[in-house]
């Protein structure tokens, strides 16, 4: 996703630039512009940056995908004020650099750009190195994550959702109380009971 009213001509000159040059570069443009759009489209980065302001971005990961012309991307972003940076700036070990949209290319509407040649190829890579990593730490914790397939784990979803969210009844002739899940009550102890009953029998 990149802001509506980023037209990758009119920020980058490319007069001169071989054909593929021009792709790569306007490609790298879009990644790192969907890249700053993320809370756009995630209540967790929506969260971070309302949090902290700006978005943290990876050298390491933005050259593995883009190459050294995700700077020269950066750098043109910042000068035209599609993008600001964050003024604590980069501390090794600590974080990274930090960007984010301006106002104005913020309040655009996102919408869809595709990505093509090695910048594609290479983030495609990434994902899948992703979802492999993830599967990999989820092997790690085989104690917690067998009781999901395992048959001794039942879980009754009507009871379930009836208790987190009960709904109204869809046959007024039901008696939802009866059919929602409560907690069990304490009965009166028999010595209760027959306080009770001596008591009715005295009046």
């Amino acid at each position: 996703m990149v802001p509506e009213s980023f037209h990758f001509e009119q920020v980058f000159p490319t007069t001169g630039l071989a054909p593929a040059a021009r792709e790569a570069l306007k490609n790298t443009a879009y990644f790192v512009l969907h890249a700053l759009s993320r809370h756009k489209l995630s209540p967790y980065h929506l969260e971070k940056i309302e949090a902290k302001g700006f978005h943290r971005l990876s050298a390491k990961l933005l050259k593995s995908i883009c190459g050294d012309q995700y700077k020269v991307v950066l750098d043109r972003l910042k000068e035209v004020g599609a993008v600001e940076e964050a003024p604590d700036g980069y501390q090794a070990g600590v974080r990274s650099r930090g960007f984010r949209l301006s106002r104005a290319m913020d309040m655009s509407v996102s919408i869809p750009r595709e990505l093509a040649g090695q910048v594609r190829t290479r983030y495609q890579k990434h994902l899948v190195e992703q979802e492999k990593a993830n599967q990999d730490s989820l092997a790690s914790l085989t104690h917690l994550t067998k009781w999901f397939d395992s048959p001794e784990l039942t879980i009754n979803v009507e009871q379930a959702h009836n208790f987190i969210e009960p709904g109204p009844c869809q046959n007024p002739s039901d008696d939802c109380q009866a059919r929602r899940w409560r907690p069990r009550s304490r009965q009166p102890s028999p010595a209760v009971s027959r306080s009770d009953s001596a008591t009715k029998s005295a009046r």
